[in-house]
């Protein structure tokens, strides 16, 4: 499971892409799923082409049944049980926040 960003990408859901003022969150979750042999036996390449294939599917259409199952069946409880989580925050700008005591030094 991923949180894919959903800023950047060119959706109708948001009339074109996010606007630039908008600072909530806008990121879905996918899922890249296969059984823990099938990984191992057909490496780290296959998991980095399950991971693509997974992102690719984000569009539109996607985000958008997203939101509308959040409408109807409210938040979701995110499995914690054999699930492994990714997300990738290095352009997530905290090598730029200022605080007023300068640029910050680490991040991570």
């Amino acid at each position: 499971m991923m949180a894919v960003n959903a800023r950047g990408r060119r959706t109708d859901a948001f009339g074109g892409e996010i606007p630039s003022g908008y600072y909530g969150n806008a990121f879905v979750f996918v899922v890249a799923r296969c059984a823990a042999g099938e990984l191992c036996g057909r490496g780290l390449g296959y998991a980095v082409e399950l991971i693509r294939e997974a992102k690719a599917r984000v569009t539109y259409e996607y985000m958008r049944s997203v939101a509308d199952l959040m409408v109807l069946e409210g938040r979701p409880v995110i499995a914690r049980t054999r699930s492994f989580g990714v997300s990738d925050v290095s352009h997530a700008g905290f090598d730029e926040a200022e605080f007023g005591w300068g640029k910050p030094v680490y991040a991570g």
